[in-house]
């Protein structure tokens, strides 16, 4: 990847990080290391790739959050019975359901976009509902990351690969 990409990715996701209560990850820092977040490189436009993620993540009951051009934010309330338990557990059954959350990274070069995904799972607690924004970097939340970039890729690149030269 070049330098242009990394620093486009790094300051997009240091702002974020900065808007959000989390910090920013080490893998968006412009060093890949091993617990860099799963990433690809998209040949499609941004809108494409958008339009690809968009269309996946509101059938799976997402909301979008926040749009734009160099990041999209999705999240969807848990409330199957594994985040009931979980909600009575810490501390009040009264406060909102935990929500997950998907932050994607885009950085957009020539005729690719570079994508990066994390996850973060906002859990409330205590009499006072505290927030507490739990990040998902397990093994499997990793794997379930990566897969579903893989599957947007597969989508957008089949997306553009269709649309005709004008």
């Amino acid at each position: 990847m070049s330098w242009k990409k990394w620093t486009y990715v790094l300051v997009t996701s240091t702002l974020a990080g900065c808007a959000s209560s989390g910090t920013p990850s080490n893998a968006l820092s412009g060093v890949k290391t091993d617990d860099s977040p799963p990433s690809v490189t998209v040949y499609a436009t941004v809108t494409q790739l958008k339009s690809v993620v968009m269309t996946r993540l509101l059938k799976k009951g997402y909301r979008l959050d926040d749009e734009s051009p160099s990041q999209l934010i999705f999240s969807k309330e848990q409330n199957g019975g594994m985040e009931i338990m979980t909600q009575a557990l810490s501390g009040n059954a009264r406060c909102p359901m935990p929500r997950h959350t998907l932050r994607l990274s885009l950085a957009p070069e020539d005729s690719t976009v570079f994508v990066a995904g994390t996850q973060v799972m906002r859990v409330n607690q205590g009499i006072s509902c505290t927030a507490n924004d739990i990040v998902l970097d397990s093994k499997k939340n990793i794997t379930e990351m990566k897969q579903f970039l893989v599957e947007v890729k597969a989508d957008a690149e089949m997306k553009h690969s269709n649309t005709p030269n004008t």
